[in-house]
């Protein structure tokens, strides 16, 4: 489990489980997770909790982009199994790696997402016409 997470940190989100095949007791045990992780995958959230839950993330941590606060107006669910979330915000282009890993484990940990990938794409939010 270490060497796992040592060697492939980018996985933080996987769960992990030793299986041997003259155990049952273990069978059962990843069956279980494969069920938990296919029910995660298939979540669907309304638009409200989204934008509520990543708004509250840049507040506990802010970060500027291209001179100004970075901000979040709006995130919506575009997709499932994998779960997939735009995110319309001011500076998309400007943000770095750290800040959006920062979110999604924000998210994953908000949301509960262990063992299924999630896909965050920032956007930026287009004009409001007159």
């Amino acid at each position: 489990k270490n060497y796992m997470k040592e060697t492939f940190p980018v996985l933080n989100y996987v769960f992990y489980a030793k299986v041997s095949a003259t155990r049952k007791k273990d069978a059962e045990k990843l069956l279980s997770l494969a069920i938990r992780v296919a029910k995660t995958r298939r979540q669907k959230f309304e638009t409200h909790s989204l934008t509520e839950t990543f708004v509250r993330a840049t507040r506990e941590y802010t970060i500027t982009a291209g001179g100004n606060p970075f901000k979040i107006f709006y995130a919506t669910q575009t997709g499932i199994n994998p779960p997939a979330f735009a995110i319309f915000c001011n500076h998309p282009q400007k943000l770095n790696s750290h800040y959006k890993r920062y979110l999604e484990n924000k998210f994953r940990e908000i949301f509960d997402f262990r063992g299924t990938p999630i896909i965050l794409n920032f956007k930026k939010r287009g004009k409001k016409e007159s």
